[in-house]
């Protein structure tokens, strides 16, 4: 069975995560300079995670778009899916945790919570198929 994106969707979904690899390289350096004006460990563990997505999402539009050939293996090790897995793993529970215990007191707020543990819990699922993927 063929398993392969076709070309076309695979490059274009590669420059879309290109766009989001250079936003989130953004913001990441602003979020570096502004830990470094003001250290804080929220805000140094913040901008670590997202310096760390920026060059995942670097690698996978690498991967997409043809620069790097990945053809038969991940285009990042299995143990940074394993890894992200956890932390995504962790937010959605977090979220959870948030929705039962400290319910928020308007729609849009409970809206914004429910949105990040749905995203959470499919980036979950999405690195537990990664770290599956050539085993």
């Amino acid at each position: 069975m063929n398993d392969e994106v076709p070309k076309p969707v695979a490059r274009f979904v590669g420059h879309v995560c290109g766009v989001f690899a250079v936003a989130m390289a953004a913001a990441s350096a602003y979020g570096a300079w502004a830990v470094a004006h003001k250290l804080s460990v929220p805000g140094l563990v913040s901008v670590t995670i997202g310096t760390a997505i920026a060059a995942l999402l670097f690698r996978w539009a690498g991967a997409l778009t043809g620069y790097w050939d990945t053809s038969g293996r991940l285009s990042v090790p299995a143990f940074v899916y394993v890894g992200l897995c956890g932390l995504f793993a962790a937010a959605t529970l977090f979220g959870i945790f948030l929705l039962i215990v400290d319910m928020p007191p308007s729609f849009a707020r409970a809206f914004g919570l429910w949105t990040g543990v749905l995203s959470s819990a499919t980036l979950t699922y999405v690195c537990f198929l990664g770290s599956r993927r050539f085993k």
